[in-house]
């Protein structure tokens, strides 16, 4: 009985990465990097906080794995809100990607319902890679959404986290698989 488990397990891994390789779309999602902290003097407008320079340096440690990695998505969509917008600037430039492949939209702004975040990338972009740039709890919401099909399964994306989700088709449903989730504190 334990010489197949091995065997079981060589299957198992087989089986995975033949799925893997079926499914079409690559979806990244980024948490923004960190950003300045909040202040009604400041920034009485939460959506114009901007990056903080720990949060800049982190982004760019982001788009230079993505850069050696090859990531180079299709679109990045991003909230307009200016913590990201920045984000995805910084990552647009690092990985080369030309500016008009840069998308701001408003169903990435906190608190939008996550169906409106599904419907874009698969509606609008037909695209095989995209990066969506936005903020917490709704990244977390989505994949969980997407991977489990409970939106309160317990995925967190820190500040500056970057996962990926493979799918074939994306839905409202469970669709994907949960491929990367990277710290950005795991980034020497």
């Amino acid at each position: 009985m334990q010489n197949q488990l091995p065997c079981q397990i060589e299957k198992l891994r087989l089986k995975i990465e033949i799925n893997l390789l079926e499914l079409k779309m690559n979806l990244y999602i980024l948490r923004h990097g960190i950003s300045e902290a909040r202040s009604e003097a400041k920034y009485p407008n939460d959506l114009e906080r901007p990056l903080s320079k720990r949060g800049k340096n982190k982004i760019n440690e982001i788009g230079e794995l993505m850069d050696d990695l090859d990531i180079k998505p299709d679109f990045i969509l991003t909230s307009p809100a200016r913590r990201c917008m920045e984000s995805a600037k910084l990552i647009q430039k690092t990985i080369g990607i030309k500016k008009e492949r840069l998308i701001a939209s408003d169903k990435l702004l906190p608190e939008v319902p996550i169906s409106g975040i599904i419907d874009e990338p698969s509606e609008q972009y037909r695209a095989e890679l995209v990066l969506l740039v936005g903020h917490e709890p709704m990244l977390s919401t989505l994949i969980s959404q997407l991977t489990s099909g409970n939106p309160d399964a317990t995925i967190q994306l820190k500040k500056g986290a970057l996962c990926c989700l493979k799918f074939d088709e994306l839905t409202q449903e469970k669709c994907a698989m949960l491929t990367l989730l990277l710290n950005p504190d795991f980034l020497v």
